[in-house]
């Protein structure tokens, strides 16, 4: 009979990986055919756990540093990475790891490395739409200042040509009443 298990946010990753690798390297426990499907299951479990951490720690470095550029993100990757495999040699210094762990140990650090892969190239996706909807703004608020630009310049000049009119209206008509003036004069 194999069992689910379920994983949860926030829970102590370290401590349950701890716990299920004890499990899974007990030499009693390898040896027994009927537990080679909980071993299984418990080794998918355990990369579960490391990916889960892994993503919890990027959160946290992403949320620490308030970035959202490729840089801070492949900073933020490559801390953790550094730091994940400090606690890897500090654990093979501290007990000798069997194969199976090793290899499984392995599979997790390509899942991890492809889900950061993935996670980055999303997250440059997202932040090449951003820029082009900004760029996008920007053009079109440019497009609206020149066309107001151009509204604004034809209203001048339609109210210079207007007042030019009116002047000349004036004058005619001051002209005119001048003549009508010296005529009644006359």
């Amino acid at each position: 009979m194999v069992f689910q298990l379920k994983l949860l946010n926030g829970q102590d990753h370290q401590a349950h990986i701890a716990v299920k690798q004890a499990f899974v390297q007990d030499p009693t426990k390898q040896q027994d055919q009927l537990l080679q499907p909980t071993i299984q299951a418990l080794l998918a479990n355990l990369k579960e756990h490391t990916i889960l951490q892994y993503v919890e720690q990027m959160k946290g470095l992403m949320n620490q540093q308030q970035a959202s550029s490729e840089v801070a993100q492949q900073e933020a990757a490559m801390k953790i990475l550094q730091t994940n495999q400090l606690l890897v040699q500090q654990a093979q210094q501290q007990q000798g790891m069997d194969p199976v762990t090793l290899a499984a140990q392995a599979d997790v650090m390509d899942a991890q490395t492809n889900a950061k892969k993935v996670d980055n190239d999303n997250k440059i996706k997202q932040l090449d739409t951003l820029l082009k909807a900004a760029k996008l703004d920007l053009d079109t608020t440019k497009e609206e200042n020149r066309s107001m630009e151009a509204r604004a310049e034809l209203g001048l000049k339609d109210k210079q040509h207007g007042s030019k009119e009116h002047l000349d209206i004036l004058d005619f008509v001051s002209s005119n009443l001048m003549e009508k003036d010296k005529k009644e004069d006359n």
